[in-house]
C-alpha cells in the first residue's frame, strides 16, 4: 500500500516498513505511528491489527470488521450533526413564530435570540 498509493498516510506507512526492516517489531512501529498521528480511527485500526497478529486471527476478516465499524461511526456522526441542525432550525422557526406571544420575563434561548438579531440586521 505504501508504494501503490500517494499522499501522507502511505508516506507514513513507508516509514513503518523501514522501521520494521531495521528490526523494530511491527506492533511497536504501528503503535508509534498511531501515537504520532493521533487519529482515533487510525489508532483503532492499529489496535485491531495488532490484536489480530497476536491472536493469529485472519487479518482480512479483522480489516473487514474494522471497515464496517468505521462506516458505522461515520454514519452515526452524520446523523448526530443532522440532528443538531434540525433542532437549530426548529428552534429558529419556533422563535420567529412565537416572538410576539412570549410572556414578559420569558427568555429565549441563546440560539433563538441570536437568530432574531441576525434576522433584524438583514
Amino acid at each position: 500500500m505504501a508504494k501503490a498509493s500517494h499522499g501522507e498516510l502511505p508516506h507514513e506507512l513507508a516509514g513503518v516498513i523501514s522501521a520494521v526492516n531495521t528490526g523494530i517489531p511491527l506492533a511497536g512501529a504501528l503503535t508509534d505511528l498511531a501515537a504520532d498521528l493521533q487519529l482515533a480511527p487510525f489508532s483503532r485500526t492499529v489496535d485491531h491489527i495488532i490484536g489480530a497478529l497476536e491472536r493469529v486471527t485472519p487479518l482480512a476478516e479483522v480489516l473487514r470488521a474494522q471497515a464496517q465499524d468505521s462506516r458505522d461511526e461515520a454514519k452515526r456522526e452524520l446523523l448526530e450533526v443532522a440532528g443538531k441542525r434540525t433542532w437549530r432550525c426548529w428552534c429558529r422557526s419556533f422563535s420567529a413564530f412565537s416572538r410576539s406571544r412570549l410572556p414578559s420575563g420569558f427568555s429565549e434561548g441563546p440560539c433563538c435570540s441570536r437568530w432574531g438579531r441576525e434576522r433584524r440586521d438583514l
